[in-house]
Parts: structure tokens; sequence; C-alpha cells
């Protein structure tokens, strides 16, 4: 699992689909910090992959349901190839007639819905938090944080590397990043024979940015990057991104490298730092969740900004 949420959406009637949209997809954003995927389909088609899916919505009517492809026999196909997303199966005929379809043809995994939009949203939403449970075991939220918090590293290396290519920029890259951290290394290589990557990276002269190694001095140069082109913050960046990200991205990562799980006295699991500080809930976890996706949302937003 990574931050999305993904759907299947079988459906013929794309205008109705876009009017309970909105809701489907608060819901899995706002409530539980993912984002929305989806994809929409008006009948079965051989090339999707069923198991992609955390959710499957399926209409029983279908465009080409004269065909014979009505929402019952697509899920029947579903789970004779052993795929077992959960179903909501829906129609405008009510719960008891797409009921009697499924049981006919013993449907397991599918909850079923009326076509009117407060009753889908409904039991959507319902669907939506028991399979959002299943997932939500702890230790799993920590390598998902800590395996996004590497791709946001990863994002801050393209836009370092393509933005710091001139004399001037990579001036203000040293004095403002590098310069301390550089002569703590010399300092390094005068008083000890051991040398570390980073020793060797200097001692061979190789670019200022080629040190760059962890997420903190990545963030101290796109804060830099920030400040030297987009001080009017159009960005939505707030003039405060280092102090904001230390705190909510970096520091969270380096607790979550020091937890233990827990069972606190409530019965819940927890994770706590080794030294008992800090702890994380599923609450936290969604919390971090949406900030990761928010940083990964202004690093697209200053790439796209630096190629004007």
């Amino acid at each position: 699992m990574d931050l999305s949420y993904k759907v299947l959406w079988v459906e013929d009637e794309k205008t109705w689909a876009a009017s309970v949209e909105n809701s489907l997809k608060q819901i899995i954003e706002e409530k539980y910090g993912l984002i929305y995927v989806r994809k929409m389909v008006d009948h079965s088609d051989d090339t999707i992959k069923y198991s992609d899916y955390d959710l499957i919505l399926m209409d029983f009517n279908l465009s080409d349901g004269e065909d014979g492809k009505t929402g019952d026999k697509i899920i029947q196909y579903i789970r004779e190839i052993d795929v077992l997303t959960d179903v909501v199966f829906y129609s405008a005929k009510g719960p008891a007639f797409i009921k009697e379809k499924a049981a006919a043809l013993g449907l397991e995994g599918v909850y079923f819905s009326d076509r009117d939009k407060d009753q889908f949203i409904d039991k959507v939403s319902k669907v939506v938090e028991s399979t959002i449970k299943k997932i939500q075991d702890l230790n799993n939220l920590r390598g998902l944080v800590m395996a996004e918090v590497s791709e946001l590293d990863m994002e801050m290396d393209e836009i370092i590397k393509s933005y710091y290519i001139d004399v001037d920029r990579m001036k203000i890259f040293h004095d403002h990043v590098t310069k301390k951290r550089e002569e703590t290394t010399r300092k390094q290589l005068k008083s000890s024979q051991n040398c570390d990557k980073l020793c060797e990276l200097v001692a061979r002269d190789m670019d200022v940015k080629d040190i760059v190694t962890d997420s903190y001095q990545k963030m101290l140069a796109v804060h830099q990057i920030f400040k030297k082109e987009d001080p009017e913050n159009t960005l939505g960046h707030d003039g405060k991104f280092s102090t904001l990200y230390n705190n909510e991205i970096i520091l969270q990562r380096n607790n979550l490298a020091h937890c233990k799980s827990i069972i606190d006295e409530d019965g819940n699991e927890i994770l706590k730092t080794l030294k008992g500080d800090v702890v994380f809930t599923s609450e936290t976890f969604k919390t971090i969740r949406v900030n990761i996706r928010k940083y990964r949302d202004l690093f697209k937003s200053l790439r796209m900004f630096l190629v004007k």
C-alpha cells in the first residue's frame, strides 16, 4: 500500500457518478488522509486488473447490459479469478433486488446499496472505513511513512540538482547550506585518518551540491530556493518551509525510526519512542499522511514554477 486509495467504479451514468464523487473523495482524503484514485469504466474489461483496487463500486445495469454484462455477472467473474476485493453493489431497484441476484450466484464479500445518493454515500463510507481498518496496522503504517519520506527526499534531490547549476546559485547554496558542514568535515580530515563518504567527496573537491546527503541539508537547500525564487509566497510555503518541514516530516520520521509497538490501557495498539516521550496512533498517522501529501504537492508546484 502507498498513500493512494484506489477505487474501480463500474458505472455507465457518468453524470450521476460525478454528482456523488466529491463526497466520496472528501471521505477518503479528509477523514483518512489518503489520496483518492479512481478508474471509471462502463462495462467489464478483460484488461482490468481487479486486484489492483482497494474497493470496487458496481452498478447493476450497465451500458452493454443487453449483452449479459450486468453487475452481478461481473462480480461473479471477479470472484472466479480469486480477487477478494470488497464490492459495493448498487441499483435503483433497491438492495433487496440485487441481494437476490447476488444470492443466486453465491457471491461473497459484497455490500448492497440503493442508488439514492445519501444511502449510497453512507454505505460506501462504512465500507471504506472497514477496508482501511484492515490495513491500519501501525507497524505497516510506519513502513509506509518511511518509504514516502524517502520519496520526498528524492524529490528534493531533483529540485536541488536542477536548480544549483550556475556559479551564482552555487555560491548561495554554499554560503547558506553547506559552508559550516564543509568546514567541519575539513577539520575531520586533518584530525583523523578515518574518512567517511562525506570526507571523500570534499577531499576530491567535488561539486558542493554532491555533499548534501541527508534530509536536513536538502531541506535547507530547498528553503533557500523558496526564499530566492518565491519571496511573495505564491506557492504557499508561508516563508517557513524549513521549520515546518523539519517539524512535520523529518522529526516525525526520526521518531518513527526508534519506536516500539505496545498496547495502551484501553487495549489499543500504539507506537512509542524508546524514551516513551512520543506516541503514534492511527490519528497521528493520518496527520502525517496529510502532511506528506502537502509537501509532495508543494514540491510539484515548485518544479513547475522553476521551469517557467
